[in-house]
C-alpha cells in the first residue's frame, strides 16, 4: 500500500493535470494524517477555487452533503466524512460541509484535524464566526484552555452582544476545572437565555462530574420547566434517579434513551438483517407479554452488554431467545447460556422470525424493578474457559497474591476521569506483597517497565494475549487472579460477572450503575466499591482500598 507522502506528491501531478477534484480527494482523505497532514492542507488552500465545477461530466448527480448529514446524525462518522470527501471534491468552498467534517473529528478527539478543517474553512470565509468560536473550544480540548479562552475574548470583542460567549467561557473553564469560575458564567448565560437548554445540560453535566447530584437535578427541573417535551432533559433526570435507585421513576426515562431514533440505531447496527420493516420493528418486548420467538440486542458496549445480560436470570422463559453480543463474548456467552441461542450482532438474521425484539439495555427495565429483583441475580453468570484459566495460573501464579490490574479508560465522555496513574495504583497496593498482572487493553509495556523500575513491584505483562480483542483469554486471566484491581471500564464487568473478588475505583462523577453511596455492587455480588473524595485527588480512595483489601487477601 502506497504511503502517505507519494500520495501526496499523487496529488501535486493530478492537480499539475489540472485534474482538481481528484486531487482534492488524496489531500482531503490525508488530512488526518499526523505527519503528512499539514502539508495536505496547505494545497487544499491553495486548490480551493482551482478549477471548481469545471470537470462537470464527473460531477455527482445530486450533492452527497444531505447523506453525510443523515450520517452523523446517527453518530455514523466515518460513514459521513466518506460522503463529505467526495462532496468536497467538487465543491470545496462549502463551508457547512468543512463544518461538519470538523465537527465530525471533533466527536472523535482527533483534534488536530478538527483545526485543519477550521483553517481550510477560514480559508473560505476568514469571518465566519462559528468556526472561530468551535476552534477556541478545541484548542483547550487539546489541553491549553488558556489559548482557547483567548480565542473567545477575542471573538467578544468584535461580537459584543453574542451570547455564545459566556457558555464558551463556562466549557472551556470547565475543561480547566476552574468549576467556580464555570458555574459563574454558566449562570449568567442561563440568566440572560433561560430557554437556551444547552447551557442547563453542560452545566448539569458539570455538576454531576464534582459529585454534585442533587444541584444537576435542580438545574435540569429548571430546564425541563421551560421545556417540559425534552427528552434529553428526562433522560438524564432518569439517569440521577437510577443513581438514587429510585428504579420506578428512573427506567422509564432511561428505556427512552435513544429518542426517537431507535430504528436507526438498529438497523445502522445490524448490516446483515433482512425483511426489516418498520411495523414489526414496533414489536418490542414489554416484560410482560408472551412471545413465540424473543430477539435480544445490544445497543450500548461490551461492558454493558455483560452488565445487562445480568438480567437474563429473570426472563420468564429462555426456550425461544436469540441474544446477540459483540462477536467477542459469543463463545462465553454460548458455554454459560447454553439455553440461549447466542449469535454474533453481525449475523444474518431473519427479522421477520422474531415475534418480539428488545434492546438489552432495556431489559433490565422490564425485570430489575426493586432491589429484590436486584437480590435475586445472585454470583457469576459467566465461565471462563477452564483451560486457558489453568494455563495461566501455573504459568503466573507463585507463592504471592496474583492481583490483576486495570488503570486506564479511553472513554470520550468519562475516561480522563476514571483513569488512574499506574504508579499511583502501585505504590498504594506495594504493601500487599503480592505479583500483578497487567489487564489493561492498550501499549502499556513501556508504561509497566517504568513504574518496576521505579518502585521495585512484579508486574506480569503477559504480552501473549489481546487484551482487546481476546475477551476469552482476558476472563481467563482474570479468573486465574486472586483479586482485581480496576477502574470503571469492561474488566470490573468481566470480574463480576465471572464472580471473581474485585475493587472498583471510581471518580466522586459516580456513574449511575454503581449508585451514589453503595460501597458494594447491585449488580455483582464480588464487587466492593471505593469512592473518590474530590475530583482528581486518587490517593485517599487507593490507601483505603489497599487497606481493605489487606484485610481480605489477609484472611
Amino acid at each position: 500500500m502506497p504511503t502517505a507522502t507519494p500520495k501526496i506528491q499523487d496529488a501535486i501531478r493530478l492537480a499539475q493535470k489540472k485534474q482538481f477534484p481528484s486531487a482534492r480527494k488524496i489531500l482531503l482523505a490525508h488530512l488526518d494524517d499526523a505527519e503528512v497532514g499539514p502539508r495536505a492542507l496547505e494545497l487544499l488552500q491553495v486548490l480551493l477555487k482551482k478549477g471548481n465545477g469545471k470537470e462537470a461530466k464527473l460531477v455527482p448527480k445530486a450533492p452527497p452533503l444531505a447523506a453525510a448529514i443523515t450520517f452523523f446524525n446517527k453518530l455514523m462518522y466515518p460513514e459521513s466524512r466518506n460522503l463529505l470527501v467526495v462532496h468536497l471534491c467538487f465543491w470545496p468552498l462549502d463551508e457547512t460541509a468543512i463544518w461538519y467534517l470538523a465537527m465530525g473529528y471533533y466527536r472523535q478527539q482527533r483534534y488536530e484535524t478538527v483545526l485543519r478543517c477550521f483553517e481550510l474553512s477560514l480559508s473560505v470565509s476568514p469571518k465566519n464566526l462559528n468556526v472561530h468560536k468551535q476552534r477556541g473550544m478545541t484548542i483547550a480540548k487539546m489541553g491549553d484552555w488558556q489559548a482557547g479562552l483567548s480565542v473567545i475574548d477575542q471573538v467578544a470583542k468584535q461580537h459584543p452582544n453574542d451570547p455564545d460567549v459566556d457558555h464558551l467561557r463556562a466549557e472551556i473553564l470547565n475543561v480547566a476545572g476552574e468549576f467556580d469560575k464555570a458555574q459563574y458564567h454558566y449562570e449568567r448565560v442561563i440568566e440572560a437565555n433561560p430557554k437556551v437548554m444547552r447551557s442547563y445540560i453542560s452545566f448539569a453535566q458539570m455538576l454531576m462530574e464534582v459529585g454534585k447530584p442533587d444541584m444537576a437535578r435542580t438545574i435540569l427541573q429548571t430546564a425541563l420547566s421551560h421545556e417540559p417535551e425534552n427528552n434529553s432533559l428526562r433522560v438524564r433526570l432518569a439517569l440521577i434517579d437510577l443513581l438514587d435507585r429510585d428504579f420506578e421513576k428512573g427506567w422509564p426515562g432511561y428505556v427512552n434513551r435513544h429518542d426517537n431514533r431507535l430504528i436507526d440505531y438498529f438497523t445502522s447496527r445490524h448490516p446483515n438483517i433482512k425483511n426489516f420493516t418498520p411495523a414489526h420493528f414496533r414489536n418490542q418486548w414489554d416484560g410482560k407479554s408472551d412471545y413465540d420467538k424473543l430477539l435480544i440486542w445490544p445497543d450500548q458496549g461490551i461492558g454493558d452488554e455483560v452488565r445487562f445480560a445480568s438480567a437474563l436470570k429473570l426472563l420468564p422463559s429462555h426456550a425461544s431467545v436469540t441474544l446477540q453480543v459483540d462477536k467477542r463474548l459469543v463463545s462465553a456467552f454460548q458455554r454459560s447460556m447454553p439455553g440461549l441461542d447466542i449469535v454474533p450482532v453481525d449475523a444474518a438474521l431473519d427479522f421477520q422470525q422474531f415475534s418480539h425484539h428488545v434492546p438489552l439495555g432495556t431489559l433490565p427495565s422490564l425485570l430489575l424493578k426493586t432491589r429484590d429483583d436486584f437480590n435475586q441475580i445472585g454470583a457469576s453468570f459467566l465461565k471462563a474457559d477452564e483451560d486457558r484459566r489453568q494455563e495461566y495460573q501455573s504459568r503466573y501464579r507463585g507463592e504471592r497474591p496474583l492481583i490483576g490490574i486495570s488503570w486506564h479508560s479511553t472513554s470520550t465522555k468519562l475516561g480522563k476521569l476514571k483513569s488512574i496513574p499506574l504508579e499511583s495504583l502501585i505504590e498504594a497496593l506495594l504493601p500487599l506483597n503480592a505479583d500483578f498482572v497487567n489487564l489493561q487493553y492498550g501499549e502499556y509495556t513501556e508504561q509497566c517497565q517504568t513504574v518496576m523500575e521505579r518502585t521495585g513491584a512484579s508486574i506480569h505483562l503477559a504480552p501473549e494475549l489481546d487484551k482487546k480483542d481476546d475477551i476469552e483469554g482476558l476472563m481467563a486471566m482474570i479468573d486465574a487472579c486472586d483479586h482485581i484491581v480496576t477502574i470503571s471500564n469492561a474488566t470490573i464487568h468481566f470480574a463480576g460477572a465471572l464472580g471473581k473478588p474485585a475493587s472498583v475505583v471510581i471518580p466522586v462523577s459516580s456513574d449511575w450503575q454503581w449508585g451514589r453511596n453503595e460501597t458494594t455492587s447491585i449488580w455483582y455480588d464480588s464487587v466492593n466499591i471505593f469512592r473518590q473524595d474530590v475530583r482528581g485527588s486518587w490517593d485517599p480512595v487507593l490507601q483505603t482500598m489497599a487497606k481493605d483489601l489487606e484485610r481480605t487477601l489477609g484472611k
